[in-house]
């Protein structure tokens, strides 16, 4: 029995200058002890009384890539029919031959200003944010994303990505490597083709097919990989080799064209496609855009020496979005808008 429902009545001492109680009085009160004892078993017993349940208190939402290890439908908020923001950013760890401690310097200074992330929900970054995919370096980054206080999603990258055979750091560190998710009329999917060998991965298409049947407003993928881009393509002279900054990692003969495409062309959704890998080769491009009927692929990046790189800003609103390339030096800036 635990000591909680122990009870032991000690025996009283009187004294032989007071009068000793009646046997009858020493009845009554040991009938009423005995009651009282029995009471405070049963109090002791008795679950609390079932009123109303206080409501749990609202987390706030994780910081950095912490956010990648949770559902983003509990801490991005009930949507509330406003439009909304989000940054995107690629190939993040900047210059091949001196890597950022973290997130590239001309895109720390600009993110880190509050009016730049002023009525951004979350930043996306597509790929390739370390040099090496070592814990220090995932610690820097964490450090640089702290300062942000926004919550973080990664499209892994080659640069990202160890071997499969071998433990991976972002699965141990942040909890997972692609999410999918419904942000009130919208769809987002954040890709792996580090590990789908510059393409969709079969995961990422199953994924890919569940959105689209939820029918979404808009749909809104994030890669590393410009999985329209291939070895074959390359080779063929169908797609300059600037395209990107290096073929490590991309098909040989992609499915973008035989799978992806069809499956985004054929919904009735607006679908936005974003990957990471430009802007750091010798002559790769910073940025690139193209749109068909229903898809729109956009890619953007950083790191080479004369060009520094580009960011995008993307808004969400009731009649379309707008996809805004902002360069990391000198303040240019380039609007375009998808009507729904």
């Amino acid at each position: 029995m635990s000591n909680r429902l122990s009870f032991k009545i000690s025996t009283t001492v009187f004294p032989d200058r007071f009068q000793r109680p009646r046997v009858a009085d020493q009845a009554r009160r040991g009938w009423r002890v005995a009651v009282l004892s029995w009471a405070a078993v049963v109090h002791a017993c008795s679950p609390p009384p079932q009123g109303p349940r206080a409501p749990e208190p609202t987390r706030p939402p994780p910081i950095g890539l912490a956010a990648m290890g949770e559902a983003p439908e509990k801490f991005l908020g009930a949507y509330d029919g406003t439009g909304y923001r989000f940054l995107v950013g690629g190939h993040t760890y900047g210059r091949h031959d001196a890597p950022a401690e973290g997130l590239f310097e001309p895109l720390f200074r600009l993110w880190s200003r509050p009016e730049v992330r002023e009525g951004a929900r979350f930043a996306v970054l597509c790929g390739d944010v370390v040099v090496n995919p070592h814990p220090n370096n995932f610690e820097e980054l964490d450090d640089d994303l702290a300062v942000l206080g926004l919550p973080v999603f990664l499209a892994p990258g080659n640069h990202d990505t160890l071997k499969p055979e071998l433990p991976d750091v972002i699965t141990l560190r942040y909890g997972k490597r692609r999410l999918a998710f419904r942000y009130g009329p919208d769809a987002y999917l954040v890709g792996d083709t580090a590990r789908g060998g510059g393409d969709l991965a079969p995961e990422d298409l199953t994924d890919l097919k569940r959105l689209l049947l939820s029918r979404p407003r808009a749909l809104f993928v994030f890669l590393h990989h410009l999985i329209w881009v291939d070895e074959g393509k390359v080779a063929r002279g169908e797609v300059d080799a600037n395209a990107v900054n290096g073929l490590i990692g991309y098909a040989r003969e992609g499915n973008f064209d035989d799978v992806v495409l069809p499956l985004l062309g054929e919904a009735n959704t607006k679908a936005f496609v974003f990957a990471g890998d430009l802007g750091a080769g010798s002559g790769a491009v910073q940025t690139f855009e193209t749109r068909g009927d229903n898809v729109t692929l956009v890619a953007g990046g950083m790191g080479e020496h004369s060009k520094v790189g580009v960011y995008h800003s993307v808004g969400v609103f009731s009649d379309g979005v707008e996809i805004e390339v902002v360069w990391l030096e000198g303040g240019k800036r380039e609007k375009h808008w998808v009507e729904f």
